[in-house]
């Protein structure tokens, strides 16, 4: 303590004569209490001239007052000694922001008193026009009298310090502070209450810090599986004020992040991001150009200018960051009000986001008049409000994040204009909410899906309909109860015992949701039939109403009816490869006893090319009657291809080589054709049915075992075995070069098909369009789905002469829809096109011929796309797009949301149609999925969009699609994909109801 005290002296000394000269007025101060002697002069001087200036210290300093005397044996836990601090202060040049301050206290008390004191920044230290780039901190500290005790307090931080004052004494300590912008604020605490207070403050920072962190988990999670905007923006505003509390507790004190303008400028470049995501935030909710066109950009500009403002906040630009808590105020005031005047307008978002923005800008406002009001010395220092303020802060960013998972289906500029309009005109309050007009579509949704409202009541055996049920059954409006008995007559004589049994079946499994189909009187008093889901409602041991839904579907059961394709090969007359598939089956306990040869003629492309087409129909008539006329009686001759054949022949002892032979020496003879002989050598492959799994791996083993007889140069016999079984495995599997060549294979051979997966109108079933869905039956491993070669085919190149082939296919059949099935709006037929057929060389010219040539209605023919693959190529897609829109295309984006777009990013694509996967479809009636998808769906429309949901396969999901808007879907619910004679006679059947 001794070696404090020449110091001490030397510092008062400082301060008496830097007092003395700038009251005389023979030194200007540089601001307000300053010394201007050089620091180092003033305490570097010998020890007798120290002590001439402790003399002249004693004779000329001032006695402070007595109400500037800060009592430490107050009751108190806290003493604010700014109060008590001197008016002069001694600088060191070399040390900017530090300075030394003296205060005088007093231990009034019989016993010795401790404080611990501490610095803490002022409510207006963040406000400051010329804020410092440090926080305030106590760095040490010097007494006047021996018996003051000065001593490190570590157990409450490194910059706390101890002051013990025996009692009846009153001493003068000399404060050295770090970060001085003005007069230091430092508190003296008793030990106990500033423990109390430290353990609070911990627990409300963990408590506040959690809640922005969930808050912030929350919207991001949104904005990741939503992608929505208002999900992003909501999670852009939130993870600024979280990066403005931690600076604001101090966590990037000391670091990297600070180390330019300090923790107050790190604070006000995180407010600046928070208000740029605040402004795009409403923006999305209730657009600004609904009030005032371009009203958007300038909103966009002064976002900019405030991120840029932040900037410069951040390195150290004065006045900065007191321009951007400003606006940040102010912005909050006028951003409420905006919410809740969209609120009146009747924006559902608008009244659920206000409640969070009125609780932050009430705690900009009460943080703004706290620190004003400390600065012009209204009030002291309040320990309790910045935990207030931060507490509620937490409050409004849980309330804004909740609204991530609703608030994303929000008005266009046209509705909210609209919307402003219907304001006017009314009594100023609209209470038709966007959320209240969903709400009425969802009742009027099962009238619009052409189904009806079946209620029966097991114990009274009375039966309700509603009023489409009972137009869906042929009755009369009034007619809305039937008894059972009447119901029953009603149902085909044939189905009312499975009806009745079904049901008390049913009865039995309360909850339990059913389907039920059955003939009955529909419409004209004809028998039709009818779908009845319902669920069995009531008691557990036994239900007591059966409630669902009942439609019409004999236009479906129709189609299932002639859905199966002929067996009979029309140009041969020998069963095809539906009636291969039918006879293995019924013949399957006998494949031990069963040899399948399979071939395909070897040179049939170049007789097709020489004898023409007539040619080549009568050879193929010539081979099929020399195989019947050689194996009638013994086997079965199958034409399962374009020349492709097959024949079941019992196996006997002969060697299954023999057998094969035997097909060979069949071939061997020459054709005669057009009066010309004809050679045709044949490709021969056998397997035996004794290891056969079931038709379809019968067939495959002998296929496999013919391309083998190919590859080894044609006009032979190969017996599938082991090694070849292997081989196609591997090749399968790890060949991506044999894979190359059946494709190609395939390509050449007519092995690729166009299937067309019906796409229909939810409001009332009818057929609106088709998906070209390409098919391969590959020669070796049967069906092979798409996933497995249009991967290879993308990489390979071989996808530009798929997507043609599909391109051309789908054309010409949607040219032949239109012309026998003409409607308004016309069917439509959507095709699997890559980026890279899209940009290769010639692929515009040969769209224009496809669609000039076929005379298709303009866009009806739509080139679907993946958002992968768009937006990898986003730079050139734009103008891409529309030139292929002028030639009369249509454009759709198919699996919306699987990727990393979004309709925000998408307006400015010219795009007709997006279609949704099925992993969007909501799983239950309160899922987070159906607020996603309706929320896609309402945007998409807002953007004028059509929207087509993929993959529904339940009349639930259908449901919930028609009660959210949506128009278009497609799925195994209404149907598979067909070969194109099938889907013209689903469109046929369609058309008959």
């Amino acid at each position: 303590m001794n070696e404090r005290k020449p110091r001490f002296h030397a510092i008062v000394a400082a301060l008496a004569v830097s007092g003395a000269l700038a009251a005389s007025g023979s030194l200007m101060a540089q601001d307000t209490g300053s010394s201007t002697l050089p620091f180092a002069e003033s305490v570097a001087e010998p020890a007798t001239q120290a002590n001439d200036q402790v003399q002249a210290a004693d004779e000329a300093a001032p006695v402070a007052p007595a109400e500037r005397v800060a009592d430490f044996a107050s009751q108190e836990a806290a003493i604010d000694l700014g109060s008590a601090l001197s008016d002069n202060r001694v600088s060191n040049p070399a040390e900017p922001g530090t300075a030394w301050f003296t205060a005088s206290v007093v231990n009034g008390g019989a016993g010795l008193t401790a404080r611990v004191l501490m610095a803490v920044d002022p409510p207006w230290a963040g406000i400051s026009l010329f804020p410092a780039h440090r926080r305030l901190t106590l760095r040490e500290a010097a007494s006047s009298d021996a018996g003051v005790v000065i001593e490190q307090a570590t157990a409450f931080g490194d910059n706390a310090l101890r002051v013990i004052v025996p009692p009846q004494q009153t001493s003068t300590l000399a404060l050295h502070f770090d970060g001085v912008n003005g007069r230091p604020q430092v508190l003296a605490w008793t030990e106990s209450a500033l423990i109390v207070h430290n353990r609070q403050a911990a627990i409300l920072a963990g408590l506040v810090g959690g809640l922005l962190a969930a808050a912030l988990a929350f919207a991001a999670g949104a904005a990741v599986l939503g992608g929505g905007a208002y999900a992003k923006w909501a999670t852009t505003f939130l993870g600024a004020l979280l990066l403005a509390g931690l600076t604001a507790a101090g966590m990037f004190d000391g670091g990297m992040l600070t180390a330019i303008g300090g923790p107050h400028a790190l604070f006000a470049l995180a407010l600046a991001l928070a208000i740029a995501g605040a402004i795009f935030l409403l923006d999305h909710v209730a657009p600004y150009e609904a009030f005032l066109p371009g009203a958007h950009l300038w909103a966009d500009r002064f976002a900019v200018v405030i991120l840029i403002i932040g900037l410069a906040a951040f390195f150290g630009v004065p006045g900065a960051g007191f321009f951007v808590r400003v606006t940040a105020m102010i912005g909050a005031v006028v951003g409420v009000g905006y919410l809740v005047h969209c609120g009146r307008l009747g924006v559902a978002a608008a009244r659920r986001l206000a409640p969070g923005a009125t609780i932050f800008a009430l705690v900009l406002v009460i943080g703004a008049f706290n620190a004003l009001g400390h600065a012009w010395g209204l009030f002291g220092i309040n320990l309790v409000a910045p935990m207030a303020l931060t507490g509620f802060a937490s409050i409004g960013a849980i309330l804004v994040a909740l609204t991530t998972a609703v608030a994303s289906a929000e008005p266009t500029v046209g509705r909210m204009r609209a919307m402003r309009k219907a304001h006017r005109g009314g009594d100023g309050q609209t209470s038709a909410t966007d959320d209240v007009l969903a709400e009425s579509r969802e009742h009027s949704a099962v009238a619009a899906s052409h189904q009806g409202v079946f209620d029966l009541d097991l114990d009274s055996r009375l039966l309700s309909l509603s009023i489409e049920a009972a137009a869906i059954l042929d009755l009369s409006l009034g007619a809305l109860e039937l008894s059972e008995e009447n119901w029953l007559q009603r149902i085909h004589a044939d189905d009312r015992e499975i009806y009745q049994k079904a049901l008390n079946v049913y009865r039995k499994n309360s909850g339990v949701a059913f389907r039920l189909e059955f003939r009955a009187r529909g419409a004209g008093g004809k028998m039709r039939w009818f779908e009845l889901r319902a669920t069995m409602t009531g008691q557990a041991t036994e239900a007591e109403r059966c409630l669902g839904l009942i439609a019409d579907v004999s236009a479906r059961k129709a189609v299932d009816q002639t859905a199966a394709a002929t067996q009979t090969d029309p140009l041969t007359g020998l069963g095809n490869r539906t009636a291969l598939f039918d006879q293995l089956q019924a013949m399957r306990a006998r494949f031990p006893r069963l040899v399948l040869v399979v071939f395909d003629l070897d040179r049939f492309k170049s007789v097709n090319a020489s004898l023409g087409p007539d040619g080549a129909d009568a050879l193929l008539g010539a081979v099929a009657k020399r195989l019947t006329e050689k194996f009638k009686g013994e086997s079965s001759v199958f034409r399962i291809g374009g020349d492709m054949f097959g024949v079941i022949m019992p196996r006997g002892n002969a060697e299954l080589e023999a057998l094969g032979g035997r097909v060979l020496d069949t071939m061997n003879a020459p054709f005669s054709v057009f009066k010309r002989d004809v050679f045709l050598p044949a490709s021969i492959g056998v397997a035996s049915g004794g290891e056969a799994l079931d038709p379809q791996d019968f067939l495959a083993r002998a296929e496999l075992a013919m391309v083998q007889a190919k590859r080894e140069g044609g006009g032979g016999v190969c017996v599938y075995g082991e090694a070849l079984a292997k081989e196609a495995s591997l090749s399968a599997s790890h060949d991506p070069v044999a894979l190359d060549t059946d494709l190609r294979r395939a390509l050449e051979q007519g092995e690729m098909e166009i299937h067309y997966q019906p796409i229909v109108r939810l409001d009332d079933g009818s057929v609106a369009g088709f998906e070209a869905l390409l098919r391969w039956q590959h020669k070796e491993r049967g069906l092979i789905e798409p996933d497995d070669f249009i991967a290879h085919a993308e990489r390979s190149g071989l996808i530009i002469p798929l997507g043609r082939l599909a391109l051309r296919c789908a054309s010409e059949d949607l040219a032949r829809w239109q012309k026998f099935f003409p409607q308004d709006p016309p069917l439509f037929v959507s095709v699997n096109v890559s980026w890279r057929q899209i940009a290769s060389k010639g692929f515009a010219k040969e769209l224009e011929t496809l669609l000039h040539g076929s005379g298709l209605i303009e866009r009806s023919l739509h080139l679907e796309m993946t958002e992968s693959a768009l937006m990898s190529s986003a730079a050139t897609a734009e103008v891409t797009l529309k030139r292929l829109r002028k030639l009369g295309a249509g454009i759709a984006i198919d699996d919306f949301g699987t990727g990393h777009s979004s309709l925000s990013r998408l307006r400015r694509f010219s795009f007709d149609v997006i279609k949704i996967d099925k992993s969007f479809l909501p799983l239950g009636e309160k899922d987070e999925d159906t607020k996603i998808l309706a929320s896609i769906v309402s945007l998409a429309h807002e953007l004028g969009l059509t929207v087509i949901v993929e993959g529904v396969e339940r009349e639930e999901d259908a449901r919930r699609l028609r009660a959210m808007g949506c128009k278009f879907a497609q799925g195994y619910l209404f149907g598979m994909a067909l070969p194109a004679s099938d889907a013209t006679t689903f469109i046929a059947m369609a058309h008959a109801r």
